[in-house]
């Protein structure tokens, strides 16, 4: 039987830090919406202007096929299966996995602000 297994702090000692385990089933890639492939991470997410894409048409179009593009890699979050271990809720206990939806959505918090640091550092993203 697959299991998603995560580390959280322990409901009875928050100080202390526990190996938590899911059932899992197999379910579609939401990186990849279930292709195998995505744009290359070096373009991916830079914010080209219109008129950037209106500079290099055969860029534009390329870019717009995105994984199935010249700029197209293999997925590196399925490795280019299409599929990836998700929580079966149906068998899983709802505290245990509301803890691991809690955590899932603080690291997707965590990357939205790193990124956005990233951007703004660059110059690429104007002050809010």
């Amino acid at each position: 039987m697959d299991s998603i297994k995560f580390q959280a702090p322990d409901p009875k000692d928050e100080d202390l830090e526990v190996e938590h385990s899911l059932p899992a089933k197999y379910g579609v890639c939401q990186d990849c919406k279930g292709c195998g492939s995505v744009l290359s991470e070096a373009i991916r997410n830079h914010g080209y202007s219109q008129e950037e894409m209106n500079e290099d048409p055969d860029f534009a179009e390329e870019y717009r096929k995105g994984g199935d593009g010249i700029y197209g890699v293999s997925c590196p979050t399925c490795n280019g299966l299409r599929v990836v271990l998700v929580p079966d809720e149906s068998r899983a206990n709802p505290k245990i996995l509301k803890l691991y939806y809690t955590l899932k959505n603080e690291e997707a918090r965590q990357r939205r602000e790193d990124h956005r640091t990233y951007l703004m550092e660059c110059g690429l993203y104007g002050e809010c």
